[in-house]
């Protein structure tokens, strides 16, 4: 689904000259979950941003589904940090945004919205406005907005960054339940060492900036609850921990 190949970004500003990612390369197969991770500042949202299409600046090759990246993807759906959601719209009229401006058939939008938010628990609260709503529930309508474009690919920066702890754990179980039932590649970037190693299929560690990667993991116990009980769970998280921990302390 994803293939990057010697990808630098420099950030090229009127009085400085700023590189951000230097020649980083990975590949991400259809299906699969990944989780990036790495210091403040490094530079895992300007990743995702190119590969949504949304940073056409940059060096190296990107691919995405085997053709170029490219911006309007119809099938790339992306999640922002602060949920995106418009405040004067209802969570219904939130959900069907997407499809209005792609100009499908009113039947069709109503359709699809209706199961996805029936599917995420929120069918009783189409007509709140975001203000109204709690944090974990306007994450939700921010995932059903994106599911409803019925996305191949998933990208989320920092999906559940601000919600409380248990909101959180629970929201990460709908993702897990989301990506069984649609199979959708999902990339999302994230400074939670414990939520990359129950999402990510795949953990790629980014170095400080301009970043280069660490390491990248194969976490195989991804998909099951117990996954968060057990020891290959804490020691894979003790092993990150102590890998950022000690590019952190680096000068």
């Amino acid at each position: 689904m994803i293939s990057v190949k010697g990808l630098s970004v420099t950030y090229r500003q009127r009085n400085a000259t700023v590189p951000v990612i230097e020649n980083i390369s990975f590949e991400l197969g259809r299906g699969q979950t990944c989780a990036v991770i790495g210091p403040s500042g490094c530079g895992k949202t300007t990743l995702l941003y190119v590969l949504a299409g949304l940073r056409p600046e940059f060096d190296g090759h990107v691919l995405v589904a085997g053709e170029p990246v490219k911006s309007r993807r119809l099938k790339t759906a992306v999640i922002l940090q602060d949920y995106g959601l418009f405040p004067w719209k209802t969570v219904w009229q939130n959900t069907l945004l997407g499809l209005q401006l792609r100009n499908l058939a009113a039947p069709e939008i109503e359709a699809r919205c209706r199961r996805i938010l029936d599917e995420l628990g929120l069918s009783a609260l189409t007509a709140l406005y975001p203000a109204q709503l709690s944090g974990g529930q306007r994450q939700r309508v921010a995932i059903a907005r994106a599911l409803s474009l019925d996305p191949d690919l998933l990208l989320m920066d920092e999906p559940f960054s601000s919600l409380d702890f248990l909101t959180r754990e629970a929201l990460q179980d709908s993702l897990l339940e989301i990506w069984k039932r649609r199979g959708v590649t999902i990339l999302f970037v994230t400074h939670s060492i414990p939520e990359a190693v129950y999402l990510g299929q795949r953990i790629i560690v980014l170095s400080g900036r301009p970043s280069r990667i660490l390491a990248d993991f194969e976490n195989p116990g991804v998909g099951e609850r117990a996954w968060r009980k057990s020891r290959g769970f804490h020691e894979l998280s003790n092993s990150l921990r102590e890998m950022l921990n000690g590019e952190r302390d680096v000068p």
